[in-house]
């Protein structure tokens, strides 16, 4: 049964408030840390501004190491003095005008950097300003729209999954020029367009969704190798329930073309790290690295790195090159009202519920695996490169409830959900900016500025505005998908 067009029109302008308003709010979080601050960000912009081997005005030079090994030079500011010492803010650059590493090509795709290069200029800041505020867009649109194409009982699981989803670390990752923006866009939506694709009841909405789902594997097919297997396997779990008879309207034998097709494009592109080949063969200590650890230490790690993974999201570590110390309010409250929004969506457990969850968690656990083996840094490997996957494993568990009432379903609990995230979220952007506008000084008081404290001297609003900004239009945008969840029936 269709809405009527003053509930549709309303539930339209609920979206784009929201959008544009994560819009703002990730930008803010663009203009709140300088360039080169983000993890491994200096890296990667090697690859940026030098997507060829071709010296030109922005890619100063290029020279071969041998192995595959490239030394580029490229004109960007060496912001590198604050890098491993928390306590010196951002602005103590020595003013040098160009910054060199080593790069190696078909370390990491190159579509993500052949398109961020487009946005390169002889001004450098100007530069990473226009990516990251490109990236941000991209982002808020993938996740206005998916939601705007979802409908009911979706929509809320959406809503939910986003609003949990959303905390420091991906707000920083997707309004920065880190190739994983891309994974983080496409992993934050993919599952529910997929669910719209095969929904028989979507109607011209499902073209619509299968189309923003192709550029969710596009873009995470050209940020990380892991990414497109990533977006595929994520949408394989969130629709293969349907093949059941008691989850879904979906034929099996739609489910069954689906996912031959799947697993026919995955052996056609090669070489791809996280193919389930190259997963099996890696379920062991040495094969990847023959300085592998003894099983005793990687099992260890294997299952310590787990439940930290949901606490990255709300807390500081691997939002800089340094970890930023964020008061514990966030990762306290976050992992809180996720393990609620999910024990609520478990009371009444069912056998798909169960197994998409353990599936999911499966993929989690083998990732952490993989790269334990890859890096040997057991007990410091990023959360950031599984945290994509969460988005998919918050929302399939609402999704799939049978329970009649949800977390969100509770006025008291839904308010203090909103209003807790909304307080966290602008003491962690005060946390951000304050650690590279004065060091790392957790003080929650205004920001004093001096000539030598802020980056963007070209940018009307200084450090202070960019807090209260960001905080307030993260203030609308949850507030705006809080009031879609009542706008949406269940």
């Amino acid at each position: 049964m269709s809405l009527p067009v003053v509930a549709r029109q309303r539930q339209l302008l609920l979206v784009i408030t929201g959008g544009l308003a994560l819009i703002v709010t990730m930008f803010a979080w663009a203009l709140g840390s300088p360039p080169a601050s983000g993890p491994d960000e200096r890296f990667h912009y090697g690859f940026i501004w030098c997507p060829d081997d071709n010296v030109s005005d922005t890619c100063l030079g290029v020279r071969d190491e041998g192995s595959g090994e490239l030394r580029v030079r490229y004109a960007v500011p060496d912001y590198g003095c604050f890098i491993g010492q928390p306590e010196r803010p951002a602005k103590c650059s020595d003013g040098t005008d160009s910054s060199e590493t080593v790069i190696v090509r078909g370390a990491y795709p190159a579509g993500y950097y052949s398109f961020a290069s487009r946005f390169v200029s002889g001004d450098a800041e100007a530069s990473v300003l226009r990516i990251r505020l490109v990236n941000s867009v991209l982002a808020s649109t993938m996740i206005a729209a998916t939601v705007l194409l979802a409908s009911g009982r979706l929509r809320r699981a959406l809503i939910v999954a986003t609003v949990l989803f959303l905390g420091p670390l991906h707000l920083s990752l997707l309004s920065s020029t880190h190739h994983q923006s891309w994974t983080i866009s496409a992993l934050a939506t993919g599952w529910a367009l997929i669910l719209v694709v095969v929904d028989p009841s979507a109607g011209r909405r499902r073209w619509y969704s299968l189309g923003l789902w192709l550029v969710g594997l596009a873009i995470a097919s050209s940020s990380r190798w892991e990414g497109g297997p990533y977006f595929v396997y994520s949408s394989l779990i969130a629709v293969a329930p349907l093949a059941t008879s008691r989850f879904g309207r979906m034929r099996k034998g739609r489910v069954a073309v689906l996912v031959a097709a799947a697993v026919l494009l995955l052996s056609q592109i090669p070489n791809w790290p996280f193919s389930i080949r190259r997963w099996v063969s890696g379920v062991n200590t040495t094969p990847l690295n023959s300085d592998g650890p003894d099983v005793f230490t990687w099992l260890t790690s294997w299952l310590l790195h787990f439940p930290t993974v949901i606490f990255e999201i709300f807390g500081g570590g691997g939002m800089s090159t340094d970890d930023i110390p964020i008061p514990s309010l966030g990762p306290t409250l976050g992992p809180l009202f996720l393990g609620g929004v999910c024990a609520f969506a478990l009371t009444v457990a069912g056998r798909v519920q169960i197994g998409t969850a353990v599936v999911q968690l499966a993929v989690i656990l083998l990732s952490i695996l993989y790269f334990t083996n890859i890096e040997l840094d057991l007990l410091t490997l990023p959360g950031r490169y599984v945290t994509p996957l969460l988005s998919a494993l918050i929302g399939l568990i609402v999704y799939q409830s049978r329970a009649e009432r949800q977390f969100t379903d509770h006025a008291f609990l839904r308010r203090a959900m909103v209003v807790s995230l909304v307080v966290f979220h602008a003491v962690a952007l005060h946390s951000y900016v304050e650690r590279f506008v004065v060091g790392s000084r957790p003080s929650l008081v205004r920001l004093e500025l001096t000539t030598e404290s802020w980056w963007w001297d070209r940018v009307p609003v200084g450090p202070n505005q960019v807090i209260l900004i960001g905080s307030s239009f993260f203030a609308v945008f949850v507030f705006a998908l809080s009031r879609l969840l009542d706008e949406s029936p269940r």
